[in-house]
């Protein structure tokens, strides 16, 4: 009975011990891409820039959205604020992080600043 009690104990202290809890960011845990690699240099705007915006920025800067006075919706639009620096300026300052929720994983803020660095070219 005593052996059986400690054996018992022993492997409750054991798994106890397995299972603590363990925070970690998005970022931490799959890299700056949310997986895989961050391979800029062949960003397109309609598989990478487009994505991106559509998934962080339409929300808000769409026709009925609370900064639809700030489209994000079409190429031009969204040239027109990649053109005049505010796209990298807003996606890239924490204090005023665009997306309001926090900004953006860093590598999705690397594509953004590849495709505007090369020009922000329409392909």
């Amino acid at each position: 009975m005593k052996n059986t009690l400690l054996v018992l104990g022993l492997m409750a202290l054991l798994t106890s011990l397995q299972t603590g809890c363990y925070y970690d960011n998005e970022e931490d845990l799959y890299g700056s891409s949310g997986g895989g690699t961050c391979d800029t240099t062949a960003v397109s705007f309609s598989a990478d820039v487009q994505p991106i915006i559509n998934t962080n920025c339409v929300s808000c800067h769409a026709p009925g959205g609370q900064q639809e006075s700030v489209p994000l919706t079409t190429y031009q639009e969204i040239k027109t604020y990649a053109d005049n620096g505010k796209l990298i300026e807003r996606t890239n300052n924490s204090s005023l992080p665009m997306p309001p929720t926090g900004l953006m994983v860093e590598c999705n803020r690397d594509f953004l600043k590849a495709w505007v660095n090369a020009g922000a070219p329409n392909n």
